[in-house]
């Protein structure tokens, strides 16, 4: 199993080649700009992995730092630093996307 983290914004490419790679069983954590990708009217693609049972998290200090806390996506769960942390622990191995 792999942890995905995403720093773009829907606009870049890095969230469409994230989706074209992500496979069951993966985890996608979203930090930094990468939160909009789970943001209502911007997650498409975020909501397909969620469809698809793949678990998908955002860092709750940025979702809260650009004002998205009450416009992200549900299925998409916030998580603290110490929950990124505990994620980091419990995968295989890791892939950065940006």
């Amino acid at each position: 199993m792999i942890l995905h983290t995403l720093n773009k914004s829907p606009e870049h490419a890095a969230l469409g080649r994230c989706c074209e790679t992500i496979a069951t069983g993966d985890v996608l954590v979203l930090l930094e700009d990468g939160v909009y990708c789970g943001s209502a009217g911007r997650d498409r693609q975020v909501g397909e992995l969620l469809a698809q049972n793949i678990a998908v998290y955002a860092i709750n200090a940025d979702v809260q730092a650009r004002g998205l806390a009450v416009r992200m996506t549900r299925g998409v769960t916030l998580i603290d630093y110490e929950g990124f942390v505990q994620l980091c622990t419990e995968q295989a191995s890791s892939k950065r996307w940006g």
